[in-house]
């Protein structure tokens, strides 16, 4: 994902949706989201942090994303991208494990009433 859109996915935690508010929620300048809508700017390696915490996300899937679009070609992009992109699809994995282990406990309790 790109930093715009992680920014849409803050907007929905905030009550107006709007940059002021994702601004406060962030801890930084408003200029400062402007800069990450315009393109002129990506998360800096500490607020990529802060907003995979917010989100619920890996930290280390955000910072490969930022860093891919840092690069923006070549090379080194495409393996920030494969990178975030193994991370993300890591996550994944492990949620699905949680969520059936999770689960087990009630499944085999059902069985047994």
């Amino acid at each position: 994902m790109r930093t715009v859109e992680y920014l849409d996915e803050l907007a929905k935690l905030t009550e107006t949706g709007s940059d002021y508010a994702v601004s406060k929620l962030l801890g930084v300048s408003r200029q400062m989201i402007s800069g990450y809508r315009s393109g002129y700017r990506t998360f800096s390696d500490e607020n990529a942090v802060k907003v995979a915490q917010l989100l619920g996300i890996p930290e280390g899937v955000i910072l490969a994303d930022m860093h891919a679009e840092r690069a923006a070609s070549g090379p080194v992009a495409e393996a920030w991208r494969h990178a975030a992109e193994v991370l993300r699809k890591s996550a994944a994995a492990v949620v699905a494990v949680a969520v059936l282990v999770g689960g087990l406990p009630i499944i085999v309790t059902s069985l047994y009433t």
